[in-house]
């Protein structure tokens, strides 16, 4: 009987996989900023922190641009700056997933930093943590 309960639960967990998105959503935190330029000078700032509670810290950054370019600025005291230009060089896709148990400098404040300089372009950044 065990058997087929834990069996049950698997088949719901692969046909309804979203439900582990969710658990995943709730016990998190996520900064998303996203825009379009369209010949436009920005500059702004953002904070995020990381929990020491959760166990998964994932950075996603998106971009293209036409004209000018879009910097982004990751900035955390305890780890080395990054930094990320997006122009018209190329298309960018960065995906960054770190384990904080095995890394717990990422631990705390981190500080985004956009700046757009007569730019045409778009650019999406994202930063979650998770417990898985």
């Amino acid at each position: 009987m065990k058997h087929s309960i834990a069996i049950l639960g698997l088949i719901f967990c692969l046909l309804y996989p979203y439900n582990n998105v969710y658990a995943q959503i709730k016990d998190g935190a996520e900064l998303t900023l996203k825009k379009t330029f369209t010949g436009e000078t920005m500059n702004t700032i953002k904070n995020f922190t990381v929990d020491r509670k959760l166990n998964v810290l994932t950075i996603d950054i998106t971009g293209t641009v036409k004209s000018g370019k879009i910097i982004v600025i990751l900035d955390h005291y305890k780890v080395k700056s990054k930094t990320f230009e997006i122009d018209v060089t190329t298309n960018m896709e960065y995906h960054q997933t770190i384990n904080l148990k095995k890394m717990p400098e990422y631990i705390g404040e981190w500080t985004i930093l956009i700046n757009a300089e007569n730019t045409d372009g778009t650019y999406a950044f994202s930063m979650r943590t998770s417990p898985f």
